[in-house]
């Protein structure tokens, strides 16, 4: 009640005093329910399943058990039937996985199994948390320690503790760069991620040549690495609206950042007037502050592109706003914010913006600079509307992205 989060659906039972020597039957315990504090009986939380739910493999003719039904009625009138097994029941699983797991972990590199147990094994020993930042490095490939503490919120000495689990399981390496050490997910790692979300391996993965061998590497992160100061703008830019939105929870206000995915991920390809074409925002992402939600693509722009190519950004967002393909997605047009090098750089963008796209369009574009964004943070009012625009509105005061 005091972290204002929904009620958790359970219940509650003191359990008598030390001096009873039988054990108290579970079903007549005086049970609460832990949201209201009513009083309610276990018959009422849980749900039992008639004996069809159950496989027809689980019961076969050489299983032991046998099933006794009882009808009981509640309260309310209603009959329900309970299924009560008896007698000893069949082994169906066989095999000491949990045993092999440990052993495993013991020698810290699994060098006595053959490399399918060995992801099977990681599956059952790796923990919640392990595995939380394996998918995070699959989604978003050669992230920075402190960028994957604030994602996942976290202490950075716990991800460091993670990190050299995992490393020492061979599902992740390290990468020297210019931009500090960045992390991927090795050949192991990517099998493991495939078996967790039940995909080919070769729909996540290409084969490269290193070493003298042939490896598996995830699919784009060549791409990344190619482009990684880029690359660490936009994840730069949101570990930092992640931790805006964690420093306004701390002062009481609902901020969240519901999700966010670059690269191909949030790629569009539509065919428009017998032609194919494709958007690509460098990011697609979803904000809450409160009970308004912001869904918006994000340029990073880092002063490369020339007056034409800005022009071609534009016209491609122009091109996809009109065809209206995004109403088939989204419920509202998401905004477009562009974060430049420097003032020169945004000026230049809103002259191109407004000569490209018009106010009728609908797209909203906000733009902003790097320095803004570093001192002020991303929730400050460091946003100059380029669309919709009107005459003077250089002159007006910047805003928040979610205005």
């Amino acid at each position: 009640m005091a972290l204002h989060v929904a009620p958790l659906p359970g219940a509650i039972a003191c359990l008598p005093g030390k001096q009873q020597k039988t054990t108290p039957n579970p079903w007549r315990l005086a049970w609460k329910t832990l949201g209201t504090s009513g009083t309610c009986t276990l018959r009422h939380l849980l749900h039992p399943l008639p004996i069809e739910a159950i496989p027809p493999a689980l019961w076969e003719h050489h299983a032991t058990d046998t099933v006794m039904l009882e009808e009981t009625r509640t309260g309310d009138g209603k009959v329900i039937t309970l299924s009560t097994p008896t007698g000893k029941r069949t082994r169906m699983i066989v095999g000491n996985y949990m045993d092999r797991a440990m052993a495993g972990k013991k020698d810290h590199t699994y060098d006595s199994y053959d490399e399918r147990d060995v992801i099977a094994l990681l599956g059952l020993s790796l923990g919640q948390r392990h595995l939380a930042l394996l998918t995070l490095l699959f989604t978003h490939p050669l992230l920075h320690l402190r960028e994957m503490a604030v994602l996942l919120e976290r202490e950075m000495s716990s991800i460091e503790r993670y990190l050299g689990v995992l490393r020492g399981l061979g599902c992740i390496e390290p990468i020297t760069t210019s931009v500090g050490q960045r992390w991927r997910l090795s050949e192991r790692g990517l099998r493991l991620i495939a078996a967790t979300h039940h995909v080919n391996v070769q729909r996540i993965a290409i084969q490269q040549e290193r070493d003298d061998r042939v490896n598996l590497v995830q699919q784009g992160v060549d791409v990344l690495f190619g482009h990684l100061d880029h690359t660490a703008g936009i994840y730069g830019f949101f570990v930092s609206l992640s931790q805006a939105a964690s420093e306004g929870r701390l002062q009481g206000h609902d901020h969240h950042l519901l999700w966010w995915e670059t690269g191909s991920s949030c790629e569009r390809r539509y065919r428009d007037h017998d032609r194919w074409h494709n958007l690509r925002p460098d990011a697609f992402a979803e904000y809450q502050a409160g009970e308004l939600r912001v869904r918006f693509w994000l340029e990073w722009d880092r002063g490369t592109m020339s007056t034409p190519d800005l022009a071609v950004k534009c016209t491609t967002y122009a091109r996809y706003v009109a065809s209206r393909e995004w109403f088939k997605q989204e419920t509202a047009l998401p905004f477009l914010l562009v974060v430049t090098p420097d003032p020169g750089q945004e000026r230049r963008l809103g002259r191109v913006a407004r000569a490209t796209m018009t106010d009728e369009c609908g797209l909203i574009i906000r733009t902003t600079t790097l320095t803004r964004m570093q001192e002020q943070g991303l929730l400050g009012p460091i946003w100059n509307q380029v669309l919709p625009y009107s005459e003077g509105k250089d002159l007006m005061p910047r805003r928040t992205f979610d205005l």
